[in-house]
């Protein structure tokens, strides 16, 4: 049985950024994941820096360069749970057992995980950062 765990970033709808954590239930049930949607799609074949922040169930950020996106809510879990099964993935995504594997089409250069919640100023200085 597939089933929501963890959290993850990715694109729906083309380019809509979606943002999600899951509580470890089956994936057909609403209350499995919570996620975030940016309301406005992103134009295509552009560099775009984001960064995601989940705090809780009722407080979940993007920001896209810089800017915090305005966010649409749905789904209706309250906890992260991880599974123990597999590895991370960076890039693609299973959305069952039978279709195939989707992959991001694009480039990643910096890829960063923090255990706690970034100020606005420490994400405008990581948008300023030079390479």
């Amino acid at each position: 049985m597939n089933s929501y765990s963890g959290v993850w970033m990715g694109f729906v709808y083309g380019y809509i950024i979606s943002m999600h954590f899951g509580n470890d239930r089956p994936t057909a049930i609403p209350s499995s994941r919570r996620s975030v949607y940016t309301k406005q799609p992103l134009p295509e074949n552009n560099w775009f820096h984001f960064v995601g922040i989940i705090i809780s169930d009722k407080i979940m950020y993007i920001y896209i360069n810089n800017k915090r996106a305005e966010v649409v809510y749905d789904g209706s879990a309250t906890e992260v749970l991880y599974q123990n099964v597999g590895v991370p993935a960076f890039g693609e995504y299973k959305t069952s057992t039978v279709l195939p594997l989707t992959y991001f089409k694009g480039a990643i250069d910096d890829f960063r995980f923090y255990n706690r919640e970034l100020s606005e100023r420490e994400i405008s200085k990581l948008f300023h950062e030079k390479y």
